[in-house]
């Protein structure tokens, strides 16, 4: 620290000041250490806690202060105003709101070891998922482009689905194949079944539901998941018109790889790509499903308004970028705490299947009303199994 305020005041205001400001830290620094420890136990917690916010303001003003000009017409001045009067507004009610004395310690301890049982319970599972998904991505049949073409608009949002569901693929990376398969020529029915089913449900969100929300939610899940992808793709795909250049047929295929390759190649797949891809969301659904436990616990019924349950977890689920497999935990918990098994079910099927990404790529593809039409058939096909669990 010293040596980055050398650095930065010397070539500003010259030696004498860069030497007096060093002087002045190191005199605080020994004082702070004489005196700190009596001067916290004369202050109140109130006084503490204020002077901690200041502390953390004052550290949040040289993270985010800008010390360069904001060049003309980049922003406009009225958008600045707008957001620095909200940026202070927001700071003053969170002062406000932490002013009272709150015992955290065992909120903290609690959440720990929530956090530990969920992923202890989770890790054996979770290890065979990446094993399992190595394994098909390795030696998943080629020709299934022309496989999905083929039969009529329920034929197709069926193999759409059979061909998404087992994919280790979430709702990050499900998109961008969903656009090249609708190009390569894939009708919009099989196209969106797959779209709906392949970040529902994959290899990992089915092990790691079994040992968290039971044998008999799992295939609930399962059934439902496949439900509201072949309606999904059945009512709104034969609707849908492509708005981009499509490329018939898809392009031959070379000489086969021997299978030890292809276990490999799988397996480094499933160990590496997929595991850098999914295993931060999972953390965090796990991180989630702590702090919801820990803080919230069994007081949902004041939460949520009487009778709206499954519509609140449904809605909730459209905007939120979620990933199946780190909302199992979260889910786990809520239901532990008093949420409905339809609400959390229909906060599954929305949740990986809708988001504002996946909406904005439907609306270049094929359109706003197609992207609103997808959107409204996966909320009220939730809605209902929700309310049918």
């Amino acid at each position: 620290v010293g040596l980055a305020v050398w650095f930065l005041l010397r070539p500003l205001y010259g030696r004498r000041a860069a030497i007096a400001a060093l002087g002045v830290m190191a005199v605080a620094t020994m004082a702070g250490f004489v005196s700190g420890r009596a001067v916290l136990a004369a202050l109140e917690s109130r006084i503490w806690g204020l002077f901690q916010a200041l502390v953390a303001g004052t550290l949040l003003h040289v993270v985010l202060h800008r010390s360069y000009p904001v060049t003309a017409g980049s922003v406009p001045q009225s958008t600045r105003r707008w957001q620095s009067g909200i940026g202070a507004v927001a700071g003053l009610l969170l002062l406000v709101a932490t002013t009272t004395e709150h015992d955290l310690s065992a909120s903290v301890s609690e959440g720990a070891q929530v956090f530990f049982v969920l992923a202890r319970e989770s890790a054996p599972a979770l290890l065979l998922a990446y094993v399992a998904a190595g394994l098909v991505y390795g030696l998943l049949p080629r020709g299934t482009i022309q496989w999905m073409a083929r039969g009529t608009s329920l034929t197709q949002a069926l193999r759409g689905t059979a061909f998404g569901l087992p994919l280790p693929i979430c709702s990050c990376g499900v998109v961008p194949l969903y656009r090249s398969l609708v190009v390569a020529g894939v009708p919009a029915t099989a196209a969106m079944a797959f779209l709906v089913a392949t970040p529902e449900l994959s290899l990992d969100a089915i092990l790691i539901s079994v040992p968290l929300l039971g044998g008999e939610f799992t295939v609930v899940r399962v059934v439902a998941a496949v439900i509201v992808a072949l309606l999904t793709g059945w009512i709104v795909g034969p609707l849908a018109r492509t708005l981009v250049a499509r490329h018939s047929g898809a392009t031959a295929a070379g000489p086969a790889q021997p299978l030890t390759q292809r276990v490999r190649r799988g397996l480094a797949q499933g160990l590496g790509e997929v595991v850098d891809t999914t295993a931060p969301w999972i953390v965090v659904g796990l991180a989630l499903a702590a702090v919801a436990h820990s803080l919230i616990g069994g007081r949902w019924d004041t939460i949520v308004p009487v009778g709206l349950e499954v519509e609140f977890f449904a809605l909730l689920g459209m905007p939120v970028y979620v990933c199946a497999s780190g909302a199992t935990p979260l889910v786990a918990v809520l239901i532990h705490n008093g949420v409905s098994p339809g609400a959390a079910l229909a906060f599954l099927l929305t949740g990986p299947a809708t988001n504002l990404t996946t909406l904005g790529v439907l609306t270049r593809l094929h359109g706003r009303r197609t992207a609103l039409m997808f959107s409204g058939a996966v909320v009220v096909t939730a809605l209902l199994l929700g309310r049918a669990v």
